[in-house]
């Protein structure tokens, strides 16, 4: 842990509470309250102090513990307190995060996936083909999809067995290093990547490094701004705690990606492939009380029991099937709806490198 605060360029004291659970604060061990541990300075803009929102658990893999989710005044991001170390890090995805064919979702599902993947294409399309790095590539559909279109694509993902090049990466002490010389890289995409790094900086920094002059970065997160964020709160399906460390906003992303150089020339709020289905499940949270039942029925994993855990969870499937037909049409009108007032739950965003 204290390399992990130390990643960030935060200075911090471990704290033992009463019952022995650990807190971190900038000045001593006098207090772990709230009001201290909110002192740690935001990933994004570097504003301190942040201010406490509200709690998390996960309900997506079963983790046990509950976060704080501390919230930035000035950017409006956020970031969970405390953060994990890089042994929970590691075992969040080794264990339970793909299957041991690279998938993460039942066999249909990453079928429809692989489609997407064209879809995710679009967003490079007036780019000329170049090399291309996809890092966190996953099972790989994007990868695939910009081979057919004649990119030279350099696929890593050091928690994936399928990613190609993962020889090319090392993770020493949650840290990157990549074997790779500087300015080979066109293009970079981080499609739902940068909310699960330990040290955006230290990431970024050696990312940017392997881009030529003039390359493009792509960033693909959850948008902590949205009206769908705001709204369902801790039933935000896209919280995913502890996995996603920091909820990003295009502010505060546009501010860290200066810091390196970059500036924006492409901005979607579009995202089929994940924006009504965080409409349909978050629904389900927040007013049927559910935890991502829905969700955790789709992959391959097993699916943890949600708040109503006296009711079998056939019962509920079934009912299900009931309310998904309707809801689901009400959360496609909501995400056209939300799409014209520029409110996506995610966010693609291309950064052009200025040299």
């Amino acid at each position: 842990m204290r390399t992990l605060y130390a990643g960030l360029g935060l200075k911090y004291n471990r704290c033992i509470t009463s019952n022995n659970k650990y807190r971190y604060n900038m000045k001593n061990c006098e207090s772990v309250s709230a009001e201290h541990v909110s002192k740690v300075e935001c990933v994004a803009c570097r504003f301190a102090p942040l201010s406490e929102g509200y709690q998390v658990v996960d309900t997506n893999q079963g983790v046990n513990g509950e976060w704080s989710l501390f919230v930035c005044p000035q950017c409006g991001g956020a970031q969970l307190e405390p953060l994990p170390s890089h042994d929970e890090l590691a075992q969040f995805y080794n264990a339970s995060f793909y299957n041991s064919e690279g998938a993460r979702f039942r066999p249909w599902l990453e079928v429809l996936r692989r489609k997407l993947g064209l879809v995710r294409s679009w967003h490079l399309k007036g780019l000329s083909a170049g090399v291309l790095l996809d890092f966190g590539c996953g099972p790989g559909h994007f990868a695939r999809a910009m081979k057919v279109k004649n990119w030279e694509v350099i696929m890593i993902d050091p928690y994936n067995v399928i990613a190609e090049h993962n020889d090319l990466c090392e993770i020493v002490d949650g840290r990157l290093r990549l074997d790779l010389p500087d300015c080979s890289v066109d293009c970079i995409t981080l499609w739902h990547v940068i909310e699960h790094l330990p040290y955006p900086h230290q990431y970024l920094q050696e990312l940017t490094r392997l881009l030529r002059p003039n390359g493009k970065i792509l960033l693909s997160q959850p948008n902590y701004a949205s009206l769908q964020a705001g709204f369902f709160g801790q039933d935000w399906l896209l919280l995913d705690p502890p996995r996603h460390l920091f909820q990003f906003t295009p502010k505060g992303l546009g501010i860290l990606m200066s810091g390196f150089g970059f500036e924006q020339v492409y901005r979607s709020n579009n995202s089929l492939e994940l924006g009504p289905f965080t409409i349909l499940q978050s629904i389900l949270n927040k007013f049927f009380g559910d935890s991502n039942l829905l969700f955790n029925t789709l992959k391959s994993g097993k699916v943890r029991t949600g708040k109503f855990g006296e009711c079998s969870r056939i019962f509920r499937l079934i009912t299900y099937l009931i309310l998904v037909p309707f809801f689901g049409c009400v959360a496609f009108l909501l995400y056209a709806v939300l799409l014209m007032v520029s409110s996506g739950d995610v966010v693609t965003l291309i950064y052009q490198k200025n040299d």
